[in-house]
C-alpha cells in the first residue's frame, strides 16, 4: 500500500513539470505590391479575356484533367475549364 502511495505521489509531482515551448517566427509573405490574379471559378475564356494570353500553356494531365497556364507573375491551375488555384510566382 505504501509503495502505491509513494508511486502515486511521485507520478503526481512529475506531472506538474513546466513545459517548454519555442515560439517560431514565420516570415511575412505579404508583398507591399499587390497584383490582380484570376479567382477560383473563372473560366479559361474569362481568364484569357481579362489577363491576356499566358506565356506558356501545359497540356491537361490526369483525371480530372488539370491544365496549367503560366504568366510572368503567377501560375493558374484549371480543373476542366475552371480555375481551381492561382499561385504567385517567387520574384
Amino acid at each position: 500500500m505504501k509503495g502505491i502511495l509513494v508511486s502515486s505521489v511521485i507520478a503526481l509531482l512529475l506531472s506538474f513539470q513546466p513545459v517548454n515551448a519555442e515560439t517560431v517566427q514565420m516570415p511575412n509573405n505579404s508583398s507591399s505590391v499587390s497584383i490582380e490574379i484570376p479567382s477560383r471559378g473563372m473560366t479559361m475564356n474569362g481568364v484569357e479575356e481579362h489577363f491576356g494570353e499566358p506565356e506558356a500553356k501545359k497540356d491537361a494531365i490526369g483525371e480530372p484533367p488539370i491544365t496549367v497556364w503560366q504568366y510572368s507573375n503567377y501560375t493558374v491551375y484549371f480543373e476542366y475549364k475552371n480555375v481551381i488555384h492561382t499561385v504567385v510566382n517567387k520574384s
